[in-house]
């Protein structure tokens, strides 16, 4: 019962790195709600626990693309399907590039999400490895 629980339901999850900050801090914990995508599905905006199986661990970043959204890193914004995001969680004078993708526009694949971590300057993140798979998603993180 407790494996069900622990991996359908609710987990926990220790932040580590600044990738997320200045919203998450590294020691910070979290609960993870592994059954309310089921219901409700993934948004832009949410903080999602990512599995990453390239490294057999788990990272924290915030969704701004969804499956079919065009995204477009331009003078240091983000633009989703060509109006730049307001983001209030990113610190101030903060820019997003990518050396990877330059100005070109990304079309997020069908049960993909376009993931940024909210330090731009120290993420690893959708920018470098591309969409996230649905499947690669453990939950969701509540503020």
């Amino acid at each position: 019962m407790f494996l069900f629980i622990h991996r359908f339901v609710v987990t926990t999850v220790v932040v580590e790195g600044r990738s997320m900050s200045p919203t998450l801090q590294p020691g910070d914990r979290y609960y993870v709600n592994c059954w309310l995508p089921y219901i409700r599905g993934y948004n832009r905006g949410d903080l999602v626990v990512i599995r990453d199986r390239s490294r057999n661990d788990l990272m924290v970043k915030r969704i701004v693309g969804l499956p079919g959204d065009r995204i477009q890193l331009r003078k240091g914004k983000v633009c989703r399907n060509g109006i730049i995001l307001n983001e209030p969680y990113v610190p101030a004078g903060s820019y997003t590039y990518s050396r990877h993708l330059g100005a070109q526009t990304v079309v997020v694949g069908r049960d993909s999400y376009f993931v940024l971590g909210d330090n731009r300057l120290t993420s690893e993140d959708s920018r470098s490895y591309g969409d996230v798979d649905r499947a690669d998603l453990v939950g969701l993180i509540s503020l």
